[in-house]
């Protein structure tokens, strides 16, 4: 019994671990983006329109976010998640303009908010 318990304590505190630091290399990313868009010749008006986008993305995509991850299961939500903030992340890094960097970041933030959606919201 003992062993069990011990094993399960192991598992939450791994899962506690990579969800902390999915969502800080994640949330790191909401105060350098708009340095780098602004680095890149945007002005300020394109930074919030980036951030802006980003709300109203994640406003619309929350109810069809928990439909599909009770449909489709916890675990591969944030499994898929995963594999796209970490494709996003590299597209990040090659974006060169301001106008990528909005598609990128749009995608990037909000796969955050579905994978979150998909984690706690159920």
């Amino acid at each position: 019994m003992k062993s069990h318990n011990n094993s399960a304590g192991r598992l939450l505190l791994t899962a506690c671990a990579i969800s902390f630091v999915c969502f800080f290399g994640s949330y790191m990313r909401v105060p350098i983006v708009p340095l780098f868009v602004l680095s890149l010749g945007a002005d300020t008006v394109q930074v919030g329109l980036i951030n802006g986008a980003f709300m109203l993305i994640a406003w619309a995509l929350s109810i069809p976010s928990g439909l599909a991850s009770d449909r489709l299961g916890r675990r591969l939500a944030l499994l898929g998640g995963m594999i796209l903030l970490a494709g996003s992340s590299f597209l990040l890094y090659w974006s060169s303009s301001p106008l990528q960097i909005g598609v990128v970041v749009l995608l990037l933030f909000t796969n955050v908010y579905r994978r979150q959606s998909a984690a706690f919201y159920r």
